[in-house]
C-alpha cells in the first residue's frame, strides 16, 4: 500500500508510480519526455553526403523532479537503489 501525503495546495503536481517502488509515493512537479535519436554513418558522394540508416538508438536524459516527503522516505529509497546498483 502506497503512503501518500498529498498536497492539494499545489495543483500543478502529479503522482508518479514506479513499479518496484510501491512503498512510497512520488509527488512530481516536472518531468520531461527524453529525446530519441538513431545515429548512422554518412555516405560521402561527389555531389552531396547522405545519411545511412543506423542500428542503435540513443536516448537523452530523463529528468524527473519530485517533492521529498517530510520523512525523506522517497529520497532514501531512490538513494539506496542507486547505491545498490553501482
Amino acid at each position: 500500500m502506497t503512503q501518500c501525503n498529498t498536497n492539494f495546495l499545489a495543483p500543478t503536481g502529479f503522482q508518479l508510480d514506479i513499479p518496484g517502488f510501491t512503498s512510497v509515493g512520488f509527488q512530481c512537479v516536472s518531468a520531461n519526455i527524453p529525446g530519441l535519436t538513431m545515429g548512422g554513418p554518412t555516405q560521402a558522394t561527389p555531389l552531396n553526403d547522405f545519411q545511412l540508416s543506423g542500428d542503435k538508438l540513443s536516448y537523452e536524459t530523463l529528468t524527473v523532479r519530485f517533492l521529498v516527503d517530510e520523512d525523506c522516505n522517497n529520497y532514501s529509497l531512490i538513494h539506496n537503489w542507486m547505491v545498490g546498483i553501482t
